[in-house]
């Protein structure tokens, strides 16, 4: 059997290659996080650059221990379906393992909590490479991505937490994105047809795009549950506070955005949008312990609620108004222009909450009056 020898490379201020292989394995001096790349930049002063081979990110890290691996030993042994061999990912494993969907690529999880991230990859020989993933040349501590909708459908509660009855719109969006195929989507029409407060659909766009409109009553709650051959259908689109109106001068409306249940990407997302005024506040009630902010960051179990146009609405979860790109106004694309003539945007892209995943619950929107102006 032909042996293969590692050689170790060191980074100070000359890249030193010492030619017994192609690909690099890289641990963060830091984190203690490994990565793997087949090509590294030297950047100055001990600073390394590269494109991590499992997340596709491009990491940049101070003198770090690189060690030089060939393909074969990349790739030992044939490639394994995750699946075949590990346990699916659970919900509570979601809340730590979220992140790695992010990358459709990705099959498994590393449960060890070693790092800031969790370790995972394309499939399951990789995990012979990573902390906390293996023991010798066997992988442990692992658990491959669930298969969709594995928690269920995931269903929305609209509460109205004011003194007076509150009207909205239930607008189901076009296909494409997250879910492109428009007969594993709800509708307009499906909404209309299974709720007893949501009336009137009528479409405006694609074949399963439109609206209907309902009253939500002082002091209690509509709801949309699915169930048998509609439960993991996609469920995307917006609930518009005050009905389904065009730029209502002078305030605008609140919206609250939904992707659930999606099926051309592992990740549900919520948010609140101002990005056509304000008219209410909205707080959002996330169910169990996987929601993150953006791509795995700090995890959250609510947002909002926002607060008015002149208030501080620099919160994760919340487009403030007018900024359709959450960090900024995109020019001659503010949706109503007249209302929120002068954009305040995010500092940092913290406008998308995900889940990565996992899916089940209710995701509840809670209406409330805004603050009074000070």
């Amino acid at each position: 059997m032909r042996k293969i020898g590692l050689c170790f490379l060191s980074f100070v201020f000359v890249f030193v290659v010492c030619g017994c292989g192609n690909y690099y394995k890289v641990v963060d001096p830091v984190s203690k996080k490994v990565y793997f790349t087949d090509s590294i930049d030297q950047q100055g002063r001990g600073v390394i650059q590269f494109k991590d081979k499992l997340s596709k990110n491009l990491v940049t890290l101070p003198e770090s221990k690189v060690m030089e691996i060939t393909k074969d030993q990349y790739l030992a042994g044939a490639p394994v379906k995750a699946t075949q061999s590990f346990p699916y990912c659970t919900e509570e494993d979601a809340d730590w393992c979220g992140p790695c969907w992010n990358n459709p690529a990705n099959t498994w999880c590393c449960k060890h909590r070693g790092g800031k991230d969790p370790n995972c990859g394309v499939d399951a020989s990789t995990c012979k490479y990573c902390e906390g993933c293996h023991q010798g040349d066997d992988c442990i501590n692992i658990c491959t991505k669930p298969p969709k909708g594995a928690g269920g459908p995931t269903n929305i509660k609209i509460t109205n937490a004011t003194d007076k009855d509150v009207t909205i719109a239930f607008v189901t969006g076009a296909s494409g994105g997250a879910c492109k195929d428009v007969h594993k989507m709800i509708s307009y029409q499906w909404i209309a047809e299974n709720t007893t407060w949501c009336k009137n659909p009528q479409q405006e766009g694609g074949p399963n795009a439109g609206y209907c409109t309902g009253i939500v009553p002082k002091r209690s709650f509509v709801e949309v549950t699915r169930t048998g051959e509609n439960a993991l259908k996609c469920l995307t689109g917006s609930i518009l506070l005050g009905g389904k109106l065009s730029c209502p001068e002078p305030t605008g409306f609140t919206q609250g955005e939904f992707t659930l249940n999606p099926t051309d990407t592992d990740t549900e997302a919520v948010d609140i949008s101002l990005v056509n005024g304000v008219n209410y506040a909205l707080t959002v009630n996330l169910p169990g312990k996987a929601w993150k902010v953006q791509d795995g960051g700090a995890a959250v179990t609510s947002i909002g609620p926002n607060v008015g146009f002149d208030g501080d609405n620099n919160k994760n979860g919340i487009f403030p108004p007018g900024c359709t790109d959450c960090v900024v106004a995109v020019q001659d694309r503010i949706p109503c222009p007249k209302i929120t003539p002068n954009p305040k945007c995010q500092p940092t892209r913290i406008c998308n909450i995900y889940r990565g995943g996992w899916t089940g619950g209710t995701v509840e929107y809670v209406i409330s009056d805004l603050p009074k102006s000070k």
